[in-house]
């Protein structure tokens, strides 16, 4: 009886639809196989069992002693960024996408078999067709960055489920022979730009709403700081970062894995950003004599109090020149805003996954010469 059941259900348009699901499936595949692992043995080589240890007790509030870190700290991670929980999105996409490609398919077999033409195409298919090829394609760009999250997989259905709508919708202003045009090329705008279309219609409508979503809101951004272009940005902006204070203290476990971003990274522009609150735009100017971030700033003050005389040296040398660099403050002002910023917890957390990855690289480096 149940192979009965296969044959029945083996029909060209079957086929045809489960072909196209396995092709928008593939890149999310591709990246739990590869992309994925690929970052948790870069943050779990990085993170030494103290640092692991010094995570817990001060992102989670979890004091555990150095020999239990290393399991408490991967039981967490794979708790809360683990495959398992793109299960439910890839669920949700995949109902979506096998009735959507159905009815692409079953559409495509009565062009090619029964003779008619595109302008035979019916909306609500062209709309899910252009739907399925905006989110094939933006899946595939993902696995190739290696940035794909449980909320692009969610974005992915969403697109899809309203395609038709939103090809109903659009291609009324569209005489009957480019419906069909109307809707596909609908079906294909991300959902974020056809929100935005369809806010700035709003707005010419609502001279209210227009004078409310036209206001300035002025707020520290995280584009000040080296290394953070528009795009980076965006992907630090999508894990609810905004500005340099939230960048400064946030866990850069948890933006690493919400952004996809390099740890190595990540953990540069958290320095950048806990300098940068006690600095501002001077941090700029510090940067070009080494001084980029808390982790440098740790660094130099430690070096003062080195018993290495060249060390200590440059270390004074820095502090120095520092104070000619940074003239909206007085000395003493300025030395008391660099231990502060060497003092942060944050900060101490930092330099110790640092440093202690450098000792390690340096100690390989070593066993291989």
């Amino acid at each position: 009886m149940l192979t009965g059941w296969v044959v029945q259900l083996w029909t060209p348009q079957w086929a045809i639809a489960i072909v196209l699901v396995a092709l928008l499936f593939y890149p999310i595949a591709a990246f739990l196989y590869s992309g994925w692992p690929r970052r948790w043995e870069e943050i779990s080589t990085i993170l030494d069992d103290k640092a692991k240890q010094r995570y817990l007790i001060l992102f989670h509030d979890l004091d555990v002693d150095s020999d239990r870190a290393r399991t408490r700290f991967r039981d967490l991670y794979f708790g809360l960024y683990g495959r398992k929980l793109f299960a439910i999105p890839m669920l949700l996409l995949g109902i979506v996408a096998l009735v959507e490609t159905y009815y692409i398919a079953g559409a495509l077999l009565e062009l090619v078999n029964a003779g008619k033409t595109s302008k035979d195409l019916r909306v609500s298919v062209a709309a899910m067709a252009g739907a399925y090829a905006a989110v094939s394609w933006y899946l595939i760009a993902r696995m190739q960055q290696r940035n794909l999250s449980r909320g692009d997989v969610c974005r992915a259905a969403v697109q899809m489920a309203i395609a038709v709508i939103a090809g109903f919708a659009f291609s009324a202003f569209s005489n009957a022979d480019l419906a069909p045009l109307m809707a596909f090329a609908v079906g294909f705008i991300p959902f974020q730009t056809l929100a935005e279309l369809l806010g700035k219609q709003v707005r010419k409508q609502l001279p209210a709403t227009a004078d409310a979503a036209d206001a300035k809101v002025s707020r520290e951004q995280i584009t000040e700081l080296t290394g953070i272009d528009a795009v980076t940005a965006a992907r630090i902006e999508d894990a609810d970062i905004t500005t340099v204070v939230q960048l400064a203290w946030c866990d850069p476990i948890d933006l690493t894995m919400r952004s996809n971003l390099q740890f190595i990274f990540v953990l540069d522009i958290v320095s950048q950003a806990l300098a940068w609150v006690y600095l501002k735009g001077d941090l700029k100017a510090l940067g070009k004599i080494g001084l980029r971030g808390a982790i440098e700033i740790s660094t130099m003050l430690r070096h003062l109090k080195s018993e290495e005389p060249d060390k200590k040296r440059s270390a004074e040398a820095s502090r120095d020149e520092a104070g000619k660099i940074v003239k909206v403050m007085d000395v003493e002002a300025l030395k008391r805003a660099l231990v502060d910023i060497a003092g942060d917890p944050s900060t101490k957390f930092l330099e110790l996954i640092w440093h202690s990855f450098i000792e390690r690289l340096d100690q390989a480096a070593a066993r291989g010469s």
